[in-house]
């Protein structure tokens, strides 16, 4: 939020908030964590908001469980059948594509 005034001022720039899966569906055990990624997204979606028609866009990404790098993969953890992961690749373009495009979410 500190850098918007600056990217208002030049009347371009974007802003990407990195939330997660968890910001949009809660899971037992996760409250806290949970709790930051709702509410990470919804200060994403109202900034978005409050920015709009300024040149700066703003959007959020929700990352599942990526493997090969982060808090899942140094986990360990093993997920259920059916259950898909991305690679840290996968979401980074993602985050190139959400700028580009402007995207919400």
């Amino acid at each position: 939020r500190a850098a918007a005034p600056a990217m208002v001022g030049r009347g371009r720039g974007h802003i990407l908030l990195v939330s997660s899966l968890a910001g949009v569906a809660a899971s037992p055990a996760s409250s806290l964590y949970a709790a930051t990624k709702f509410g990470l997204r919804g200060f994403g979606h109202a900034l978005r908001q409050d920015l709009a028609g300024s040149g700066v866009g703003v959007s959020v990404l929700l990352p599942g469980f990526v493997r090969d790098a982060g808090m899942f993969a140094d986990s360990g953890a093993t997920l259920p059948p059916g259950v898909g992961t991305r690679t840290p690749g996968e979401v980074a373009a993602a985050a190139v594509a959400a700028v580009e495009r402007d995207r919400a979410e």
